[in-house]
């Protein structure tokens, strides 16, 4: 028998750990360095194995790794796929998480390019008028020469009262003194990890949890660990059955509501989930990005558990996630190791982008922007719900939430769904990109409604998925697999 020279065959000397995970390893690296592009077709089980001197269970195992890290998609009858993201792996016996950069959102559609419906963006809503009107004022402002200048590194003190007045709608205890200003809500949970956390320490999270997480943890030299949820947020039971066991240093949660499941923690829940964490002496740094999007909203997790809360949130999900703005209230014992984390990774948030942010607060252009968004998003997810209500699909999208949870139905696997998007032009996200650690893979998937700029780009792109969905379920779509 002849067996053929691989189209891809990786140099596994320089990864360590069992062979499935150097495969794995190697495919990331080559992914990233540029020797395996979207599309790439790796070779057969067989013909890999042969050629690395492993089984073909072994390959099995690394292309099973592979896609749970979001690396490549499989499809039955065709082969395995890379599909050009590397959202997390381990090179040389280090845990590494990739950062998945952040992807244009350009102002008009382009229609001869993929429809992006894997990014977190709010929809246009009039943000280009209102930072003209806000720099036409700042422009004669006073404080200009200030703005230009070097600040202190939780933000200028007008800066920080203004961000305040406008936390406290959500989170009252924000004040003044307790209040920094960050570089988004990635930068917040990071300043806020790091000065509860040292090299080592476990942080719990949910089980399906934002894929920033990762690269936080890779970067703080942290150790992740995912808590089993339901219907109702993280179960209490499981989070105290592992904190009994184990010195957990911190909690983070994204749960009002979970990115990406959208199910939003229960108010019994709540205070369970914070009773442990006083119990046992865990920290809570919670993610609160995504609750000013929600409806009536429950109180943040750290209201339960005032000495042990950090609360984190951002602008990005409901005004602009350009200009950066984020923000951490935390007991003021710990401000100034938030400050030092922050003077440590960029020194301060931009103090012209926060006063954009702080003209938009002042002259009520914030809230009016926020009202505009919620009116997109309805008629965004009325579009997805004529679509897919008729068809019975299992979805989660609560009141004007930025994205949709998809469940794709046995016997065909997210992934595939995924991929066959791909190929008729609709990027969209995998469940196996937002697991955190080796646990269960949920067939779903997160469709984003907000990022495309036009609303009938949105309407184009949910009739492709809603026809790629209802060919599935009748087993005619020899491509959906």
């Amino acid at each position: 028998m002849t067996i053929r020279q691989p189209s891809w065959a990786p140099d596994l000397n320089q990864f360590k750990g069992p062979k499935y995970k150097a495969i794995a390893d190697a495919m990331a690296a080559d992914i990233l360095n540029g020797k395996l592009s979207a599309g790439d077709k790796l070779p057969p089980h067989r013909e890999l194995s042969w050629h690395l001197g492993v089984t073909v269970g072994t390959i099995t195992r690394a292309y099973q790794e592979a896609e749970r890290q979001g690396l490549v998609l499989g499809e039955v009858g065709r082969g395995t796929f890379i599909t050009g993201e590397t959202k997390s792996s381990s090179t040389r016996g280090k845990t590494t998480d990739f950062p998945i950069p952040y992807k244009n959102a350009p102002a008009q559609d382009d229609p001869n390019a993929p429809i992006q419906l894997d990014v977190g963006y709010p929809p246009p809503c009039g943000q280009e008028e209102a930072l003209i009107q806000a720099m036409q004022t700042i422009m004669q402002s006073p404080n200009l020469t200030r703005l230009l200048s070097y600040q202190a590194s939780a933000g200028m003190p007008e800066q920080r009262e203004v961000t305040a007045q406008w936390v406290q709608n959500r989170f009252p205890r924000a004040t003044k003194k307790n209040i920094v200003i960050t570089n988004g809500a990635q930068h917040a949970v990071f300043a806020a990890l790091s000065a509860v956390t040292n090299p080592g320490d476990i942080v719990v999270v949910e089980e399906l949890n934002h894929v920033g997480i990762k690269s936080i943890a890779r970067n703080l030299n942290i150790k992740l660990h995912g808590i089993a949820c339901d219907d109702q947020g993280m179960i209490p039971e499981a989070l105290e059955q592992y904190c009994k066991h184990h010195s957990v240093a911190a909690l983070q949660t994204v749960c009002t509501p979970n990115n990406p499941t959208n199910i939003s923690m229960t108010f019994e829940r709540r205070k369970r989930i914070a009773e442990i964490c006083i119990q046992y002496n865990v920290m809570i740094v919670e993610d609160d990005i995504f609750a000013c999007l929600l409806e009536a909203p429950l109180p943040p997790l750290t209201d339960f558990a005032p000495n042990h809360g950090i609360y984190t949130s951002s602008i990005s999900k409901i005004l602009a996630p350009g200009l950066r703005v984020g923000y951490v209230s935390a007991p003021e014992r710990l401000i100034p190791s938030i400050e030092a984390a922050i003077r440590a990774t960029s020194g301060m948030a931009s103090p012209l982008t926060v006063e954009v942010f702080c003209e938009w607060v002042r002259s009520g252009i914030a809230k009016d922007l926020g009202i505009r968004l919620h009116t997109e998003m309805k008629a965004r997810h009325e579009i997805f719900k004529n679509r897919f209500d008729p068809l019975g699909a299992n979805y989660r999208l609560p009141k004007w939430a930025l994205h949709a949870w998809l469940e794709i139905p046995e016997p065909y696997m997210a992934a595939d769904f995924v991929f066959s998007a791909q190929k008729r032009g609709v990027q969209i996200s995998t469940s196996g990109a937002f697991v955190i650690g080796r646990g269960n893979v949920p067939q779903y998937v997160r469709v984003c409604l907000g990022a495309p700029r036009q609303r009938d780009t949105v309407t184009q792109a949910v009739d492709i998925l809603a026809d790629l969905y209802a060919e599935g379920s009748a087993g005619t779509d020899r491509s959906f697999y």
